[in-house]
């Protein structure tokens, strides 16, 4: 059985909806988009590797993670399982501050 929306909360879901038809990516929108070099993607899941091993390695959940580096936890489950191809440095410098202590990019990076 399905609850009735009121009149606000349907107004609220048409609006998230609309935003998300706004924003969403279209193939023509991939299409122009350079791709990532294999060698950076292959860095890219290196660092993310030695961050999620950190992050078990020092007891820290998804969700504690979430709450220090204001990131969705859906978002860094795919961020850590390699779904996320091209995520910002901000991201990953709030991610990885949420786990260690970040001085530079090369932190980022297994050495």
């Amino acid at each position: 059985m399905k609850k009735k929306l009121s009149a606000d909360q349907r107004r609220k879901h048409q609006k998230i909806e609309a935003e998300f038809h706004q924003n969403r990516l279209r193939l023509s929108d991939i299409e122009k988009t350079d791709s990532v070099s294999l060698e950076a993607y292959q860095i890219l899941q290196e660092a993310l590797v030695a961050l999620r091993k950190k992050r078990k390695e020092q007891g820290l959940t998804l969700d504690e993670v979430a709450a220090a580096s204001h990131i969705d936890k859906a978002y860094l489950s795919r961020l850590e399982n390699g779904k996320v191809i091209n995520p910002t440095f901000e991201t990953l410098y709030r991610y990885a501050a949420a786990i260690l202590t970040v001085h530079s990019m090369r932190d980022l990076v297994p050495s």
